[in-house]
């Protein structure tokens, strides 16, 4: 195989491997977690045409400068959200991850505005959601302490937890050395893509499939914006028996 035929073929399995991220982007909608779904879905062509219009030219009419501040916007966005579905928001909390979520991607825009061309918003997110986790689970155990209470872990299934978690940790260990091997480059972004895709696959189902009224967004609305009575059709309702005469 000669250099152009090799250059090709590593250039269509890098854009291939992006198809990887659309496999949390399925579980999270069946797991009716939509705004994570449509997260997933929009970094997986975020990437794929920064690659396209990096290796074919193909940019659809954008500059490869907007697919490049995109492509890492998206990706580390889910770095942020993964550190948010970690932590345990109870129901009437839920409204709290949901402005966290968007106010995240909001300074993680303006962080990768001030950094176009740095890894330093990717690492920095990825450092700060781990300290996130870390305090929230320390002060998680501090308070169940403090009450008297016997510490009880959330109903995660920690096999996936685990498997996630150690995937999507080699998955940023592998971004932060990818460029420190030119030739090999393509193989360490395209194992990053596959990893991260998986990993975030496996930490989804850590928790339950959400019903409709446990939602963030349903939460917003019922608390901040304007309470409506449809929100309340989760509670139980009295169940009646017909009596024998």
């Amino acid at each position: 195989m000669n250099n152009v035929s090799y250059t090709r073929a590593v250039d269509i399995l890098l854009l291939l491997s992006n198809l990887f991220i659309l496999i949390p982007a399925y579980r999270a909608y069946k797991w009716n977690r939509y705004t994570r779904a449509i997260l997933f879905f929009t970094e997986t062509w975020a990437s794929f045409f920064y690659h396209a219009c990096d290796s074919f030219n193909v940019c659809l009419g954008l500059p490869f400068s907007m697919w490049h501040v995109l492509d890492f916007l998206f990706a580390t966005w889910m770095i942020w959200q993964a550190g948010l579905y970690i932590i345990d928001f109870k129901p009437r909390w839920l409204f709290l991850e949901r402005w966290l979520f968007w106010l995240g991607g909001l300074f993680i825009g303006i962080f990768i505005a001030a950094f176009p061309q740095s890894q330093v918003p990717i690492l920095a997110t990825a450092g700060f959601a781990f300290l996130i986790v870390a305090l929230y689970w320390l002060f998680y155990a501090w308070y169940a302490v403090g009450k008297g209470k016997y510490y009880k872990l959330p109903k995660y299934n920690w096999d996936y937890f685990l498997i996630g978690v150690m995937m999507l940790s080699f998955s940023t260990m592998l971004f932060t050395v990818q460029n420190t091997w030119p030739m090999g480059y393509w193989g360490i972004h395209s194992l990053w893509h596959m990893m991260a895709g998986l990993g975030m696959d496996w930490l989804i189902q850590i928790k339950e499939p959400a019903q409709w009224w446990q939602t963030a967004d349903a939460s917003i609305q019922q608390r901040i914006i304007a309470p409506v009575p449809v929100l309340t059709l989760h509670k139980k309702q009295p169940q009646f028996t017909r009596k024998r005469h």
